[in-house]
């Protein structure tokens, strides 16, 4: 799996997503602002994120983090794919917003 802010690869999409949520790839990066990113990505109607925090289609299972999502999607709890669906959809437009932070637009 590719980090969606550096070059790094990953075994494991929520190992990729807790180095994101660590700020390893974007100094002083915290799982707080992810979370404000997913807020402003649910107001925009993004999938597995509405106002309070991330959440399962499938399942309807919540998480204030959203590594915590990927690793139930990586489980055998309900059939959310990281790789395919709602989930990589979301994950697809957090990296296009870093992508426009990196290039400085605002959003």
């Amino acid at each position: 799996i590719d980090c969606i802010t550096c070059e790094r690869k990953f075994e494991k999409a929520s190992t990729m997503m807790k180095h994101v949520e660590n700020g390893k790839c974007i100094p002083k990066l915290t799982a707080m602002d992810i979370f404000v990113l997913g807020q402003r990505l649910a107001e925009r109607g993004a999938p597995c994120v509405r106002l309070g925090g991330f959440f399962c289609p499938i399942c309807n299972r919540s998480c204030m983090v959203l590594s915590e999502l990927i690793q139930h999607a990586e489980g055998d709890e309900c059939s959310l794919n990281v790789l395919s669906g709602p989930l990589q959809e979301l994950i697809s437009l957090l990296k296009m917003d870093f992508m426009s932070m990196a290039m400085g637009h605002a959003f």
